[in-house]
């Protein structure tokens, strides 16, 4: 699979996981970061784990990574996990 994004919406998408990830995880480190990162890596395994046959193309979405068989900017199939 391929990841769509580059470092400064990487860091955004991060930032807005930061109170979710807090909650789920149950500490603050590094300013919730550290939690973030590990809640963005259990939606990234969800979405490799669920993802259809030809949806190679992920991207970070509200909620979670959404998966798309063209890539982003192309005219694609959404399914969000």
């Amino acid at each position: 699979m391929t990841p769509h994004t580059d470092p400064t919406g990487f860091a955004a998408h991060l930032r807005t996981l930061v109170e979710e990830a807090v909650t789920v995880f149950g500490s603050r480190r590094s300013g919730g970061l550290i939690e973030a990162f590990a809640l963005f890596r259990s939606h990234l395994e969800e979405t490799v784990d669920t993802s259809r046959p030809g949806e190679r193309h992920m991207r970070p979405d509200t909620g979670g990574i959404d998966t798309l068989a063209d890539p982003p900017g192309q005219r694609a199939q959404r399914r969000q996990t």
